[in-house]
């Protein structure tokens, strides 16, 4: 896993997070309070997968229930915005990906030819 956190100059109060090869293990995008205006997922040659967006900053797979799920397909890129003044996480924004859409699904498997791209803006 490859996790940048970029800041935009004062001038914008975004934050563009993004993981380069997702997995099942919980990413700490944002410590505290933020908002989530959009998120992009590339999965490439990959077979189905959930990411799983948490308002914590201590998510674990099957354990931690999501705030949000966002489902793609094989070989599918998919891209949501969030309209108006966005999705709030109180506490904090983490995230992971698995292979089974429910909330409590747990298994991926990344034999890193494999990568799910995850590009995720807040404020």
């Amino acid at each position: 896993m490859a996790l940048t956190v970029t800041d935009f100059d004062s001038a914008l109060p975004y934050r563009m997070i993004v993981e380069s090869d997702c997995g099942n293990t919980a990413q700490v995008a944002v410590r505290g309070a933020c908002v989530l205006h959009m998120i992009e997922i590339s999965g490439n040659n990959v077979g189905e997968v959930s990411v799983k967006l948490c308002d914590s900053v201590a998510a674990t797979a099957g354990t931690t229930v999501p705030k949000l799920i966002l489902y793609c397909r094989q070989n599918t890129d998919v891209a949501i915005t969030i309209p108006g003044a966005g999705l709030p996480f109180d506490t904090g924004l983490s995230f992971f990906l698995t292979a089974t859409p429910g909330v409590s699904g747990t298994a991926y498997s990344d034999d890193g030819a494999q990568a799910v791209l995850v590009k995720i803006t807040t404020t």
